[in-house]
């Protein structure tokens, strides 16, 4: 059996957590996603697995170090150049969204309102796991 890629998910907020691990349950992948509730706790996950995750997925808003700057640090890591990362955020100020493109965040997407569309919107950044699709040419959403 094919196992999936490890997503690494740095969020600070325990609702929104419990909401994605919902999402995860729905679509099957809570075997394979391990959360974190701040980048640094990520950043030391990072450095202690023998194989990188095969995505990353950031809250944007977070203490002691945002996403964006979460995501520069990532980058500019040559064992995790090549990881996909998504920001997945509340804010929806254009400036945000490309201050982590700019960091090197492959997607930045809008946490939605409704149960619905948070299910799509988490199957749809799964899609991103090592994938070519961070090359996107429309790379927020």
């Amino acid at each position: 059996m094919l196992q999936r890629p490890t997503v690494f998910w740095a969020d600070d907020d325990a609702e929104d957590v419990y909401i994605i691990n919902k999402c995860l349950e729905v679509l099957g992948h809570t075997e394979s996603c391990l959360f974190f509730s701040n980048g640094f706790s990520l950043i030391e996950a990072l450095n202690t697995v023998p194989v990188p995750p095969g995505l990353i997925i950031v809250d944007l808003n977070m203490p002691q170090i945002n996403g964006a700057e979460l995501v520069r640090l990532i980058k500019s890591d040559t064992r995790f150049g090549m990881v996909p990362v998504v920001v997945y955020s509340t804010s929806t100020l254009k400036s945000d969204v490309d201050k982590c493109l700019l960091s090197g965040a492959c997607k930045y997407v809008v946490k939605p309102m409704r149960f619905n569309d948070c299910v799509r919107a988490v199957a749809h950044m799964l899609t991103f796991s090592r994938s070519p699709l961070c090359s996107s040419s429309n790379p927020s959403q």
